[in-house]
């Protein structure tokens, strides 16, 4: 089969109505039931397939190809993020506080157009495909975790996944040699310090201009104690303070992401 004849048979307009639907009907993590309701719906309708739900959210699918082989697996996610859409698109969420901000509705999509196209080719495959719908990818430690102990992974040889990037053209693929994607940490901080009325800041310890210039000094770590060639930062999602405009507060909140590819950058 040549590569034009194979890509002839991508059902491109079943991927877009599977992401359209999914789009339209976000879950958060561990909350997907309806998604993996629907995603099993579709898959019943593959032949060659057997179908396992090891946790209470997620699917994987099997497929024994007919020669011997190793076990290979393709994996997606299927959550949504706590975001309100603000689009004018048919097919926005319908689900309030919840959108698929992050393209896991596209990867789901796309990991049923490969079912579609490699269910009916059991024949000619070598070895085992593992279809995995991992729940959770967006809350750590997430569902991953869980299909690992649910003993999902005990036979896989090797993974492939994949995540859009809007940055790269379409009908592209970029790849590299080495790590690609970064670890993720999350920062959570509470400061406490000693409230006061506006009007006497000098009895307070002041927690946000504490906060400012803990944000300050580790854009500075990054800016000066890490290459400018290395991939290190701390991306900063919420500072959190006070209620009113003459009230110094006693306490202040501060949620950053931490990422690099390297582990000694990491530490």
């Amino acid at each position: 089969m040549t590569t034009e004849s194979l890509l002839a048979q991508v059902p491109v307009q079943d991927i877009l109505t599977w992401r359209h639907y999914l789009h339209a009907h976000p879950e958060l993590s561990f909350q997907e039931y309806k998604t993996t309701d629907y995603i099993i719906s579709i898959l019943e309708t593959f032949p060659n397939l057997e179908l396992q739900r090891p946790t209470e959210t997620g699917v994987v699918a099997i497929l024994k190809g007919g020669k011997p082989g190793k076990t290979i697996a393709l994996r997606a996610d299927i959550d949504a993020l706590p975001i309100q859409e603000e689009t004018d698109v048919d097919f926005i969420s319908q689900n309030d506080g919840v959108m698929h901000a992050c393209g896991h509705d596209t990867h789901t999509s796309m990991l049923l157009g490969a079912i579609k196209m490699l269910a009916p080719m059991q024949a000619e495959i070598s070895g085992t495909i593992k279809f995995l719908f991992q729940p959770a990818e967006e809350l750590p430690p997430g569902g991953a975790v869980e299909f690992v102990k649910a003993g999902v992974m005990d036979d896989v040889d090797q993974v492939f996944g994949l995540h859009i990037f809007p940055m790269i053209p379409t009908g592209a693929i970029g790849y590299k040699y080495g790590a690609l994607t970064a670890s993720s940490d999350s920062l959570n901080l509470t400061i406490h310090g000693v409230g006061a009325h506006a009007m006497a800041p000098e009895t307070s310890v002041d927690v946000i201009t504490i906060g400012a210039e803990i944000i300050s000094n580790c854009n500075n770590i990054i800016a000066r104690r890490i290459s400018p060639l290395a991939a290190g930062l701390i991306s900063w999602g919420q500072f959190s303070a006070g209620h009113a405009n003459n009230v110094i507060p006693d306490t202040a909140t501060i949620k950053a992401s931490i990422r690099t590819r390297n582990p000694e950058i990491r530490t």
